[in-house]
């Protein structure tokens, strides 16, 4: 993610992690969207082994919604430890 957001060309601070939270943002949307609720939700094929009863746990939507929140949380510090990253190479 520093890499990209380098290579972006954004020079000031906040615009760096401005566009790393948002570019965090949209990739965690997809997972929620196309693999969580595309594919999880109804294939039967990509289940855990020995999970075969566990129908309406896998269906439960508010899980995923969920694990998309925190993973929003964790893109805010991953977009400033990368901006950090971003900054300390722009120095040397």
């Amino acid at each position: 993610m520093a890499a990209i957001a380098y290579f972006s060309g954004t020079k000031i601070f906040s615009m760096q992690v401005l566009h790393v939270f948002i570019l965090f943002i949209v990739v965690n949307l997809f997972d929620v969207i196309v693999f969580d609720f595309g594919v999880f939700c109804y294939s039967k094929k990509l289940r855990i082994a020995g999970t075969a009863d566990m129908d309406k746990e896998y269906e439960n939507y508010l899980f995923h919604v969920k694990g998309d929140i925190k993973g929003i949380m964790l893109g805010n510090v991953i977009s400033l430890l990368s901006v950090c990253i971003i900054y300390i190479v722009s120095i040397i």
